[in-house]
């Protein structure tokens, strides 16, 4: 197995492929994935002010932005999770985070009121979004995810058979199956349950890294869509799903709802665990 890893997304991404290449062929297929990796950063990142996220956050109510095609596919996977979680996933929580101290507010502007079950945008075309009223988006519950999902799609067009790619800790797999250790919620540098991973994807979620007290109030990343109110209890919260993408935003849903049985993993052909 080559492996090589990188800094993006806010993590350590590692990608793994297994297929018997040359040494260029080798290169080139990491260099692809990284590639795709990269991409999703830069497009989607709340952190940088010219990403897609960052110009619609500055952009009035009411405007038409033109946006890049995976913004665009990123949003409407949002949107889908967003109406079968009956609001529960929300990329409207941004401003709640930012509240909080977990997000950057940009030239300490006034940060917007947090629109319980509000998406504020409408797809309008596959490079076009119209923002609905006045507020921020934060991608970064969803967009990790679809970044691994690209980078699995730039192996597969290489006719990579067996890769697997891990962005600090949301991952897909494709080919020869893999172990993959959950971390203990109580004990986080601590592995606890071990499964296995075949020709599908994996994400967790978990306030342990996360939490901390503002104002006396306990806070963490992860946001309640419908109250907007922070997730903190010591749990640990894993979906499998056949893309990441879902698996990453479906966290969110489990982490809010703490039901395993959510129809939302059946709509998704999605498995949840709760450790």
């Amino acid at each position: 197995m080559n492996r090589r890893a990188q800094v993006s997304l806010g993590c350590l991404v590692e990608i793994a492929i297994n297929d018997e290449l040359t040494p260029t062929q080798l290169q080139a297929a990491f260099s692809k994935a990284f590639a795709a990796i990269h991409d999703v950063n830069a497009l989607m990142s709340f952190h940088h002010p010219d990403s897609d996220v960052g110009r619609f956050n500055r952009a009035a109510s009411g405007s038409a932005l033109t946006l890049d095609p995976r913004t665009i596919s990123v949003l409407a996977c949002a949107q889908q999770v967003h109406q079968h979680s009956a609001g529960l996933f929300n990329v409207a929580a941004a401003s709640r985070l930012a509240q909080w101290g977990l997000l950057p507010n940009e030239n300490d502007g006034v940060i917007p009121s947090f629109q319980a079950q509000h998406l504020l945008y409408r797809i309008v075309a596959e490079d076009t979004v119209e923002k609905l009223s006045h507020g921020w988006i934060d991608l970064g519950g969803i967009a990790k995810g679809y970044a691994v999902d690209q980078a699995i799609s730039a192996l597969e067009r290489l006719e990579i058979h067996s890769a697997y790619v891990n962005a600090g800790g949301d991952l897909r797999v494709i080919g020869d199956s893999i172990e993959v250790w959950l971390r203990d919620p109580f004990q986080p540098n601590n592995m606890k349950q071990k499964i296995k991973l075949t020709n599908a994807a994996l994400a967790s979620s978990g306030a342990y890294f996360s939490r901390k007290v503002v104002e006396t109030t306990e806070v963490s990343a992860l946001v309640d869509g419908i109250n907007g109110s922070a997730i903190v209890n010591c749990a640990g919260y894993s979906i499998i799903a056949k893309q990441c993408v879902y698996a990453d935003a479906l966290t969110k849903v489990l982490a809010a709802s703490g039901n395993l049985n959510h129809p939302c993993f059946s709509y998704f052909d999605a498995e949840a665990f709760i450790i």
